[in-house]
């Protein structure tokens, strides 16, 4: 009787590998046949980590800015002519890690909902709407210029030793020369577009809601006014650069040496 039992086993054992081995070969022949049905699973799934992703990232930068705005804004730690500002912050850092880690969609994701919650920080005094604006573009614009010029030079085969370094993967940015090339790029791109836009349009903005007064009018018809808002976007752009430089030196710290993107790298 045992012996019967115990053949039986081994039969069921057998029978069950030999299923398995059915069910692998008939699931790289499907591989083989239907290569586009595979490729475009792998897609769905990168979509749905890269849209996770960014969601929790995003979420976390609302945290930071939350605590941030509570307690340093609370306390005027920051520049009296720079509404909305502190000296320093880390509320775009999460969404760097998005990008580096996951990619353009998830930093993308990251920075929407993370420079959104501007609007209800209890600290903006009811211009988190108009406030939300300026930072939302200087962080994006921290990876979507290095993305841009990762993606163009990886498309090309270059003869030069460094830029032969430049492969469309999150690993590109492990190296120390390639990553500040890259963000250095992005950093400069942001202070020059926000110079920009300060002078031009956020600054005189500002000063509508906050004063009521529509000094758009005034800006090109008086060199005093002319003046006011350049030096106002020259100190924006001075800001931008600092806070840049910091951006950019926290996410690295947090991503490579920690070794957290050859974890949950999904480019």
């Amino acid at each position: 009787m045992d012996s019967f039992v115990v053949n039986k086993e081994k039969e069921t054992t057998k029978t069950e590998e030999i299923d398995l081995e059915n069910q692998r070969e008939i699931t790289e022949a499907k591989q083989e046949d239907q290569p586009e049905i595979v490729t475009r699973d792998i897609k769905r799934r990168n979509y749905t980590l890269e849209i996770a992703s960014g969601a929790i990232l995003g979420s976390l930068s609302v945290l930071i800015g939350y605590i941030w705005d509570l307690t340093l804004e609370a306390n005027h730690w920051g520049p009296k002519i720079a509404p909305g500002m502190t000296w320093l912050d880390i509320v775009a850092v999460p969404m760097l890690v998005a990008f580096l880690i996951f990619g353009i969609r998830s930093g993308l994701i990251a920075a929407t909902i993370g420079c959104s919650a501007i609007i209800f920080y209890p600290n903006e005094a009811g211009i988190g709407w108009l406030s939300m604006w300026p930072k939302f573009i200087a962080s994006i614009t921290m990876f979507v210029v290095p993305w841009l010029i990762l993606r163009a030079i990886s498309k090309k085969e270059s003869e030069r030793k460094f830029f032969s370094k430049f492969k469309y993967s999150s690993d590109t940015f492990q190296n120390v020369g390639v990553y500040a090339f890259l963000l250095g790029m992005g950093i400069l791109s942001r202070m020059t577009i926000m110079f920009i836009l300060n002078s031009l349009l956020f600054g005189p903005a500002f000063f509508l809601v906050l004063n009521f007064t529509p000094e758009w009018e005034f800006m090109f018809a008086s060199k005093e006014f002319l003046v006011k808002y350049l030096t106002l976007g020259g100190g924006y752009a001075a800001w931008n650069l600092v806070q840049g430089i910091a951006d950019a030196t926290f996410a690295y710290l947090l991503v490579f040496p920690t070794r957290l993107h050859k974890v949950f790298k999904a480019w």
